[in-house]
This record gives C-alpha cells, sequence and structure tokens, in this order.
C-alpha cells in the first residue's frame, strides 16, 4: 500500500500541476490566416470624402463570386477556387494562385499572383470567423470582408 502511495502522490500532483497551468489561447495573425481551409467572399465597401462606407458588394461582385474558396496555405502559397458556380463556365477551376506573405508587424498581407501583380491588403479585423482588409483599387479605397 505505501509503495502505491509513494507512486499515486507525485502522479497526483504533477496532474495537479498541470490542470492549474494557464494555456495560451493566444492566436497570432497567421495562426488566423491559415486556420480556415476557405476564406469566402461576404461584402465590399469604398470609403467616402467624408470618411463613412458605402456597400458597392452588389455592384462589384457577381453571385457566382460568393461561393470563390481564397485558400491561404501554410507554406506561403495561395489559391482562389471557383467554387462549385462559376461565373464562366470555360473558366478554370483555380481562377488565381500565387504566394502570400505576412509583414513582420502582422498588420499587412501581400499577395503575389501568378501573373507577378503584388496587392497589398491593411488587415482591419481578423478573428477565426472574419477577415477584414483595405486596399487601394484603382484610386478608391476599398474594405473586403472576408467569412
Amino acid at each position: 500500500m505505501k509503495t502505491i502511495r509513494k507512486f499515486l502522490l507525485p502522479v497526483a500532483l504533477m496532474l495537479i500541476f498541470i490542470a492549474s497551468c494557464d494555456k495560451d489561447d493566444t492566436k497570432t495573425t497567421k495562426d488566423y490566416l491559415i486556420s480556415k481551409s476557405c476564406w469566402y467572399l461576404s461584402k465590399a465597401e469604398t470609403q467616402n470624402p467624408d470618411q463613412t462606407w458605402s456597400d458597392v458588394t452588389n455592384l462589384i461582385y457577381k453571385p457566382c463570386d460568393f461561393d470563390n474558396c481564397m485558400n491561404l496555405k501554410a507554406d506561403g502559397t495561395f489559391t482562389v477556387d471557383e467554387g462549385a458556380t462559376k461565373c464562366s463556365p470555360a473558366a478554370p477551376q483555380t481562377n488565381n494562385q500565387g504566394n502570400w506573405s505576412l509583414s513582420p508587424d502582422e498588420k499587412q498581407v501581400v499577395l503575389i499572383d501568378q501573373n507577378k501583380v503584388t496587392t497589398t491588403y491593411q488587415i482591419v479585423n481578423i478573428s477565426a470567423a472574419q477577415l477584414s482588409v483595405t486596399t487601394n483599387i484603382l484610386g478608391v479605397q476599398t474594405r473586403i470582408t472576408f467569412k
């Protein structure tokens, strides 16, 4: 019986110690970006001269764009898949791909696509459920939200 107590006491103390340790639930921006297998377009807005935002989602995007899957992979590559509803039946299933990186301060995502076009996005908000970014498109500040 003493042998069992000698064994169980250290084990019990170790289990109590492990259970009492705080878990670090802090995720980095990169963790959030790569944790979803697909980011889907949800909303697009442009900034007005008075700094307010106007929803232009339906002016810029077609219904077939909303099932497109943007996948940012841990190896620094990305793909944009057309989803089940293609805007053009002849379009390739993967309509864009390339490399992506995160700035050292984790406030910008830079995508370099297959045509070597570089687009920089400022991260406005990120969580496990939503990504909001801003970028300048043809001289207009644009905020894009993905879910």
